[in-house]
């Protein structure tokens, strides 16, 4: 097979890429966190503690996406911010921000917000599910009928091998069957009719 020096070089290239702009994350990710952390204390107590939601669905999340993760992140980031806005449009201190997390009504508000992710993140999928598999059944019926049509008005030779769409596709189980029954066709073939006996056997060896 001919070598393609080309595509190896541009996946190369792809990597180097990637590599670089993750070194350039972690140092801007390194000389932005100190001075946020500074500037912005009061903001990152109550993050810290309006956040535990998104860091137990971190944990509890096995998947390599995080979609639980995400889902219940971004809607507790918003309880957060909602939070946060009344610390931002007057006293931007540490003590307001303990204030804060001192107030039942403040972790309602992050928790519940975490808490719709969750529901958002166990009721959707079903629901797209039935979804998709409602609209596949309908596009299926779409497209036979239109099969239907072209059969009607051109004949059944404009189908040539084309497969019906009612019909269903064919499990291994089925196909394995049949590759069987030449095998015990060709076995069944050989039967008690054709093995000579041994008296025809002696009569061969005498003659």
């Amino acid at each position: 097979m001919a070598r393609q020096p080309v595509k190896r070089r541009g996946k190369t290239r792809e990597i180097r890429l990637t590599a670089a702009n993750r070194r350039r994350a972690k140092i801007l990710g390194y000389l932005l966190a100190p001075l946020l952390v500074f500037v912005g204390y009061p903001t990152l107590i109550v993050a810290l503690g309006g956040m535990l939601p998104t860091l137990v669905a971190f944990v509890v999340d096995n998947r390599k996406e995080r979609y639980a993760a995400r889902t219940v992140g971004y809607l507790n980031s918003a309880g957060v911010f909602i939070v946060c806005l009344d610390m931002w449009s007057g006293d931007h201190t540490w003590q307001h921000s303990l204030d804060l997390l001192s107030q039942p009504v403040n972790y309602l508000i992050m928790f519940g917000a975490a808490a719709v992710g969750w529901v958002l993140y166990f009721i959707f999928p079903p629901v797209a599910n039935a979804y998709l598999t409602i609209h596949n059944d309908l596009r299926m019926k779409s497209l036979n009928s239109e099969q239907e049509k072209l059969v009607k008005e051109w004949g059944t030779g404009v189908r040539r091998n084309a497969p019906s769409l009612d019909a269903k596709p064919r499990t291994e189980t089925e196909e394995s069957d049949e590759q069987d029954e030449p095998e015990s066709d060709m076995a069944g073939g050989v039967g008690d009719d054709n093995v000579p006996s041994m008296a025809e056997i002696g009569r061969t060896a005498a003659s």
